[in-house]
């Protein structure tokens, strides 16, 4: 019963935030597309095709349970977490331009590879991820991420002053409604972690560590949009892989045990992200100083101010104190 509620609720809560992305955005945003098609061509590529290469990797290295492999699969092969443009956007923005490029990109191919990558692992790998069909999935995807962004971006363009109205309690709606199913996550999902090995919290950490180096390095050369990919990579689509789930095993009830491993990854991503900000920390450039001499009666102080310089002083010299000796 519990299960049957939560699953009502993360539909909900997906919508809500698909629309308040929707609400926020603007459609040329999307053309951020069409001007770097190769960091997103190098995206997709990274989350369809070398992360579930991965997760098989890891699979057969650590030899995990039935289980554990067939959700671990089924997640690696449905990105596009609709989380995805509110978790990597900076502090000064709404959402992120490039996440959101990045879920609608994933949504749009799922129909397609998501089926495919099926039919593929049903003949020539052992975990059982059964079939399901193009129309099924986008069945899963089109009522929750596309209908609701489409339909946000429709009134944002041509009644931009009722978009600015609605985003904001329809952002509450979706901060209260995640706060009510986080509570019901940890309640299904936390029993479920005594039943998980130590192979199994492994294999999610190499997960998660492995897919956002991955698209960490598919962005190279675009600073703040490494961290954007690298984040899109590690999380996979947990209402998709629902889906798929009940589709591929009708009867099973999946929902306890996927919360546990969206848990385990989002705690797996912590010292990804860590690394990333102290390697920002560290690529900042530095300000440019300018040096005015202010003479004394018995020495002479250099100062640095993080200022424009004038004519004729001398850029990047760090804060010292100069020394005039006494005559």
């Amino acid at each position: 019963m519990l299960e049957n509620v939560l699953s009502f609720l993360l539909g909900h809560v997906v919508f809500a935030l698909m629309l308040s992305t929707g609400l926020s955005s603007r459609p040329r945003e999307l053309a951020d597309i069409v001007r770097r098609p190769a960091l997103y061509a190098r995206a997709m590529l990274v989350m369809w095709i070398a992360v579930p290469l991965l997760a098989i990797a890891t699979i057969a290295l650590l030899r995990l349970p039935r289980r554990p492999a067939e959700l671990m699969v089924i997640m690696s092969i449905c990105p596009g977490a609709p989380v995805i443009p509110d978790a990597t956007k900076r502090s000064s923005e709404t959402h992120s331009t490039v996440g959101l490029n990045l879920l609608l990109l994933a949504s749009l191919l799922a129909p397609l590879l998501t089926p495919a990558w099926m039919a593929l692992l049903a003949r020539v790998y052992a975990v059982e991820v059964g079939i399901i069909s193009p129309l099924q999935v986008l069945g899963a995807i089109a009522p929750r991420v596309l209908l609701p962004l489409a339909l946000g971006l429709l009134v944002r363009r041509y009644a931009p002053r009722a978009a600015d109205v609605l985003a904001r309690p329809v952002h509450y709606f979706f901060l209260a409604a995640l706060v009510v199913a986080g509570a019901m996550a940890f309640r299904l999902g936390g029993p479920v972690f005594e039943d998980i090995s130590p192979r199994t919290g492994v294999a999610a950490f190499v997960m998660v560590i492995g897919a956002s180096l991955m698209g960490y390095a598919a962005a190279a050369n675009l600073g703040g949009e490494r961290r954007t990919v690298g984040i899109a990579a590690a999380l996979g689509n947990p209402v998709l892989a629902l889906a798929v789930i009940a589709n591929s095993h009708p009867g099973f009830q999946a929902a306890a045990l996927m919360l546990a491993y969206v848990i385990l990854r989002t705690i797996a991503l912590v010292p990804f992200l860590q690394w990333v900000h102290t390697r920002q920390l560290r690529e900042q450039p530095h300000e440019p100083v300018w040096v005015a001499v202010f003479p004394t009666r018995r020495r002479h102080i250099v100062m640095a101010r993080p200022q424009r310089a004038p004519a004729g002083v001398h850029r990047n010299v760090p804060h010292r104190r100069v020394h005039r000796p006494r005559h």
